[in-house]
C-alpha cells in the first residue's frame, strides 16, 4: 500500500548578506524584495500559489527574480557586510584589530564616497576607475593606490562568495589595470633614507625627556612606533641578556606572522625607567601614536630641520643594520618577512638580531 507524502512548503527566510527575502523552490533560489517587507510577503504567496497548481515554478516567473534584486543591494551594503566580515577576520591573535583593517577602512571610505548609493550589481570598470581617481585626487603615493584598489576588488570578490553579487561583477573589475610608473598624477612617494644624525639630535633637544627616549628605542631596535607604543611589562621577557618582546599585536599578525622585538644593553636602561611591576599589562608609554607624531612635527618645525616621522627612524635604523651586519641580520631586526622588503635598505632566525642587539642596541 502506497503513502502519499504531503509535500513540504518552502519557507520565506532572511537572507542576511542581501536583507532580502529568499524561498528555494525545486532547487532554485528566488529573491523577493526586502526581508519582511509586504511586497516580500504577496510576491512570496504569489509564488506558492503557482507552485502548488502546477507543482513547478515557471522560469519566467514575474513574481521573483533568481537572482539578488540589484535595486536591493546597494555598495554601501556590500560595504557594510564586509566590515562585519572585516571587524572578525583581520585580527591579531589577541582579537584586537590588525593593521589590514585599517587599510580596508581608508579604502572603503573612498569607495563610498564615489559609489555608495549606486547598486552593487551595476558597479563596473568605469565607476572603479572613479574610485582610482578619487585615490589620486587624495594625494595617495602610486603604490598605495594600486594596493587599496586591489582591496576594493576583493571587497566585491568577498560579495560574490556570498551570493550578493552575480560573479560578472567582479571579472569585469579585474580588467581595470594598475597606475604604472610615470603615466599618472598619483607621486611615486619618497625613497626610504636615514634621518641624518644632526638633525636626529637637534629634534631631541626641544622635546621632553619621554618622547626623547621614545625615539631613542625607535632607532635602536627598528621597531615600528605602533609596536614600541603597545609594550607592557609582562609582555618583556628579561630573563637574558637581551630582552626580548614576543608580539601578538603587529602588522602581519592576522597572516600568522610572528614578530620580536630585541633590546639590548642601551635599549634596556632606557626601557628600566618604564617598567611597571605593579601594572604589568599596561602600556609602558601611556602615549599614542598620533600624539607621537605630532611631537616630532612641531620638534622639526622647532629645530628648523627637514621634517621626518616616527616611522623614518625605523628606516633609520634599517640603513645603519644593513651597512653593519648585513642583509641577514637586518631582516631578523625588523621582522620582514622575506629579503626583497630588507633590500630597500641596502624563513628567518632570531639569532642574528639578537646579536646586533647585544653589541648595538
Amino acid at each position: 500500500m502506497s503513502v502519499t507524502r504531503k509535500r513540504r512548503t518552502p519557507a520565506l527566510v532572511h537572507h542576511k548578506p542581501t536583507g532580502q527575502a529568499r524561498v528555494r523552490i525545486g532547487g532554485r533560489d528566488f529573491y523577493l524584495g526586502r526581508y519582511g517587507s509586504p511586497e516580500a510577503e504577496a510576491a512570496y504567496h504569489r509564488l506558492l500559489a503557482d507552485w502548488r497548481e502546477t507543482g513547478i515554478v515557471p522560469p519566467t516567473a514575474k513574481a521573483a527574480k533568481a537572482s539578488p534584486d540589484p535595486d536591493g543591494v546597494t555598495v554601501t551594503e556590500v560595504i557594510l557586510a564586509f566590515w562585519r566580515h572585516a571587524e572578525a577576520f583581520y585580527v591579531t591573535p589577541d582579537g584586537e584589530p590588525a593593521a589590514e583593517q585599517h587599510s580596508y577602512k581608508s579604502a572603503l571610505r573612498i569607495l563610498r564616497k564615489v559609489a555608495g548609493p549606486d547598486p552593487a550589481a551595476e558597479f563596473g570598470p568605469k565607476r572603479l576607475l572613479a574610485v582610482q581617481a578619487a585615490m589620486v585626487e587624495a594625494g595617495w603615493t602610486r603604490k598605495y593606490v594600486n594596493r587599496s584598489l586591489g582591496r576594493v576588488r576583493h571587497v566585491f570578490k568577498w560579495a560574490v562568495s556570498r551570493e550578493m553579487i552575480p560573479v560578472e561583477i567582479y571579472t569585469a573589475l579585474q580588467t581595470v589595470e594598475p597606475l604604472r610608473a610615470g603615466k599618472t598624477a598619483a607621486p611615486e612617494g619618497g625613497d626610504r633614507h636615514a634621518v641624518p644624525a644632526e638633525d636626529f639630535e637637534a629634534v631631541k633637544d626641544v622635546m621632553c625627556e619621554k618622547h626623547r627616549n621614545v625615539l631613542d628605542l625607535l632607532v635602536l631596535t627598528g621597531a615600528r612606533p605602533s609596536e614600541l607604543l603597545g609594550l607592557t611589562t609582562a609582555g618583556i621577557d628579561r630573563t637574558g641578556e637581551v630582552w626580548v618582546a614576543t608580539l601578538t599585536r603587529h602588522k602581519t599578525a592576522h597572516k600568522g606572522k610572528k614578530r620580536s622585538l630585541v633590546f639590548g644593553p642601551k635599549s634596556q636602561s632606557t626601557l628600566e625607567g618604564y617598567l611597571n611591576l605593579d601594572e604589568p599589562d599596561a602600556p609602558l608609554f601611556g602615549l599614542r601614536r598620533d600624539t607621537l607624531s605630532q611631537a616630532v612635527k612641531r620638534a622639526c618645525e622647532q629645530a628648523d630641520v627637514t621634517p621626518f616621522t616616527p616611522y623614518a627612524l625605523r628606516h633609520t635604523c634599517g640603513f645603519r643594520a644593513r651597512a653593519e651586519v648585513g642583509l641577514d641580520a637586518t631582516q631578523q631586526l625588523l621582522g620582514h618577512a622575506n629579503a626583497a622588503q630588507t633590500e630597500h635598505y641596502a624563513p628567518p632566525d632570531l639569532a642574528a638580531a639578537i646579536a646586533y642587539a647585544r653589541d648595538r642596541g
